[in-house]
């Protein structure tokens, strides 16, 4: 089984030492590459840095272009970079993404339903505005 990252769950499983359970969850692991810009190139010395390029090397981790700049750069009024080609990146791939965004309460994991991700008890109730409409309408089931 396949997931989309972005940096945010690489980051603290790094920082916690706990980085090989995203193995043990998943076959494979894709992130785009402005999260492994984030994290990798941006980020030596910190945590997750070194342990993307280790799972890279082992072959369980993938850096992969997204195809739809467009929707990334739509997404990008409401996300960071790396959040919003982890959307498209997941959306491309049919992938599961899994993944913590800024958006106050906005926590994603699910795999066709882009536009029904899970909210805490933090966030505004319904589907939050980054990802509804622009994927939810075309999203497919499972």
């Amino acid at each position: 089984m396949s997931a989309v990252s972005n940096a945010s769950p690489l980051i603290a499983l790094a920082r916690i030492g706990q980085f090989a359970l995203l193995h043990d969850l998943f076959d494979h692991i894709l992130i785009p590459m402005a999260v492994w810009q984030e994290v990798v190139a941006q980020g030596t010395d910190r945590p997750g840095s070194a342990e993307c390029e280790a799972a890279a090397d082992a072959g369980w981790l993938e850096c992969r272009a997204i195809q739809d700049a467009w929707a990334a750069t739509l997404l990008q009024a409401h996300l960071g970079p790396g959040e919003s080609e982890a959307i498209v990146l997941a959306r491309e791939s049919s992938a599961y993404i899994l993944g913590y965004c800024e958006m106050p309460g906005m926590l994603v994991q699910d795999k066709g339903h882009l536009g029904q991700a899970h909210q805490t008890d933090f966030g505004p109730p319904g589907p939050p505005p980054a990802v509804w409409p622009p994927f939810g309408a075309t999203a497919q089931g499972r």
